[in-house]
């Protein structure tokens, strides 16, 4: 599968935030030179990060570098956002809901379930996010190529609080000038090797009352008056999001939960973190995928200008954070089709029924076509039944997220099981005729908040999308 912009031009696939695109204009070593885009003096990129910083004696050559990165960068979020909500729009879906569902925080695009690592915690609340705002996902816990990563990667602006998740006590700091002082790469078994120490950057850790250690890397510096032995509440600033050891990736923080010790040491084996706060993984796309580019030439124009309409008077910060909400959004929604040169032999909504021959409302749409065909996923999920449902014979339905469930029914057999995680276009089945069925195909269904949606919506969208 293969996809492709007008004019030969690619989707910008993993957008590059704006104090990183600024920081590759002018030099890795001025990566912390961030003026907010509209010019807010109070922007956390700017106002939390303390005199020493460089950048105040700027000459006009890096004034017009930034003026330019400022225009490249509103212009591909630009063109980003109205591909994406073309899309979108296609679907049919109130995607806004989605987007700004009731207690997003001042209205920000939110686009899990609650605030940053996952929904909001039960009461009594015991955890709480290391960042505010909604969550993002750069890298989440578990294996990564061919290292166990042992934490979680928020993505986050230099200059963002890091609070603490509960209450604790300090037991160990890697300040910025012990950090600078590391040397880079060391000698083991033979080996020369980046030193862990000088990879994790300026950073903290908090010895919390259950006896499990939280740890924040990649940190801009910690706050003032915290030395080991500190006392820290819950919600307490204890640093602030920065760059260190940070080199061919976007800014984020590097969070770990540790359990207790066990026999020596400062903390005991990793856990993953999202554990504490309840919920799956939202990983970003920038990461997780190469976003698949949009066809605007399909698209109708009309559906273009309602878009361009909808984004005027939004500032660029403002942009940059919706086109995160969208991409995530994009990469649940059911866009692939289950079945490779599929044609529909029975639509969505009311019809007759092939066997009673009476009226009936059919939530789905009939896709037909040889015993044994290849189901496949048409978004990454989670696989929450698969098995025999009554009418639907054998049938697979996979959580997407954010409401937004598939269901595949009649198969002759299902290829997964109930917990699996599934990637778009990852076989889950074969085309059958179990259940009430008038022959061999595919039963497909789409689910928003327990609604029946049209699938021909989403499988039209998909087609501004993949060019097969």
């Amino acid at each position: 599968m293969a996809s492709v912009w007008p004019r030969g031009e690619r989707l910008e696939p993993a957008f590059i935030s704006f104090q990183e695109t600024v920081s590759q204009a002018w030099g890795e070593n001025k990566d912390e030179m961030v003026a907010a885009a509209d010019g807010d003096p109070q922007s956390p990129t700017t106002s939390s990060i303390g005199p020493q910083e460089v950048g105040r004696d700027r000459d006009e050559e890096d004034v017009q570098a930034e003026s330019e990165v400022i225009k490249r960068t509103t212009k591909i979020t630009e063109r980003n956002l109205i591909a994406i909500e073309t899309a979108l729009v296609s679907t049919g879906l109130d995607y806004e809901a989605l987007l700004t569902p009731a207690g997003g925080a001042n209205g920000a695009p939110v686009v899990d379930e609650g605030h940053v690592g996952g929904p909001p915690i039960e009461t009594p609340r015991t955890w709480i996010s290391p960042l505010d705002g909604p969550a993002r996902v750069l890298s989440p816990y578990g294996p990564r190529g061919r290292e166990h990563h042992s934490g979680v990667d928020f993505l986050a602006k230099v200059g963002m609080p890091v609070r603490a998740i509960a209450d604790g006590e300090i037991i160990f700091m890697q300040s910025r000038d012990s950090w600078e002082k590391r040397k880079k790469f060391i000698e083991r078994g033979g080996k020369t090797i980046k030193s862990p120490a000088w990879r994790a950057g300026v950073y903290i850790e908090v010895r919390h009352d259950d006896g499990k250690v939280s740890r924040y890397m990649h940190l801009h510096h910690i706050a003032d008056r915290l030395e080991a032995g500190t006392r820290v509440r819950q919600r307490d600033v204890i640093g602030y999001v920065g760059r260190t050891a940070v080199e061919h990736s976007h800014t984020h923080l590097h969070f770990e939960l540790r359990e207790p010790v066990r026999d020596s040491g400062r903390y005991g084996p990793s856990t993953n973190p999202m554990a504490v706060f309840g919920g799956p993984v939202q990983t970003n796309v920038a990461s997780a995928q190469l976003l698949p580019a949009i066809d605007l030439k399909r698209a109708p124009a009309k559906v273009r200008r309602e878009v361009e309409q909808k984004l005027r008077g939004l500032s660029l910060l403002e942009k940059m954070d919706r086109l995160e909400a969208v991409k995530t959004l994009l990469n649940q929604l059911p866009l692939g089709a289950p079945v490779d040169n599929y044609r529909l032999s029975s639509t969505f909504g009311n019809r007759t029924d092939p066997k009673s021959g009476k009226p009936e409302f059919h939530p789905g749409v009939d896709i037909p076509g040889q015993l044994g065909t290849v189901i496949k996923a048409t978004a990454p999920g989670k696989v929450v039944s698969a098995g025999w449902k009554g009418l639907y014979g054998r049938v697979v339905e996979i959580d997407h997220g954010n409401g937004i469930r598939t269901r595949y029914g009649h198969l002759n057999q299902t290829l997964v099981r109930p917990g699996q995680q599934v990637t778009l276009d990852d076989r889950i089945g074969e085309m059958g005729d179990s259940g009430r069925s008038s022959g061999p195909h595919l039963h497909y269904e789409v689910l928003v908040n327990d609604e029946y949606e049209d699938p021909l919506g989403f499988l039209r969208a998909g087609r501004y999308i993949f060019k097969r």
